[in-house]
């Protein structure tokens, strides 16, 4: 089970035109959903939530109390809208799971170690597949995916979706054959699907089932 991370929130009044004072005043307006409550409107400290973003991907579970309240939300990180100029974050939302019901969701892969046989000049590693979904309940979900691609000793070497190791009790939803990495000649990279894409990409749609 990955570690679960603390974080305190406060209730929030402010909606419409207050949320620019809101933000001025170093809050982040937030909501809560999901869950099958309704949406609930918080905020958290700029710096909070700052220091929250550096160390979490969409499947890091969160713990979440609002204000003194005694309930706490199970919660995923979901949806950062960050301003175009500054870059700062000017709303979030918080998804709230349900710990006894499975959710299908994707997680980001981080490639470990270093392929023997790319460290030749005319030898290429492409990783086409930055994420798998997966199924599991919340606890279960890691937060990467880590992927060994020191075994790649020769080049056409390959590792599909299905030599990949879970955690127990989660299951890849996923095409097996799918590839994630692969060693090969520099003149054979064009024939090979486009590999671009970010290593912590949004998360893809959820789907929660008991």
């Amino acid at each position: 089970m990955a570690p679960v991370i603390q974080v305190n929130v406060e209730p929030r009044s402010v909606i419409g035109k207050g949320l620019s004072a809101l933000r001025r005043a170093g809050y982040t307006p937030a909501n809560i959903y999901g869950g099958g409550a309704p949406s609930i409107p918080v905020q958290i400290e700029v710096k909070a939530l700052q220091q929250l973003l550096s160390r979490v991907t969409p499947t890091t579970l969160i713990s979440l109390t609002v204000g003194t309240s005694e309930q706490v939300h199970q919660v995923f990180l979901r949806d950062v809208a960050q301003g175009w100029a500054s870059k700062q974050p000017l709303h979030v939302d918080f998804f709230a799971v349900r710990m006894d019901h499975v959710l299908r969701t994707s997680i980001p892969l981080v490639l470990r170690g270093e392929a023997p046989a790319a460290a030749s000049s005319n030898v290429l590693l492409i990783n086409p597949t930055t994420q798998l979904n997966v199924e599991g309940h919340p606890a279960d979900l890691p937060h990467v995916i880590e992927v060994d691609i020191s075994g790649l000793t020769a080049v056409d070497q390959e590792i599909l979706a299905r030599d990949v190791p879970l955690p127990a009790h989660v299951t890849l939803v996923d095409d097996p054959s799918a590839l994630i990495a692969r060693v090969q000649l520099v003149r054979g990279v064009a024939s090979e699907p486009a590999a671009e894409g970010v290593l912590f990409g949004a998360s893809a749609a959820e789907t929660a089932k008991p």
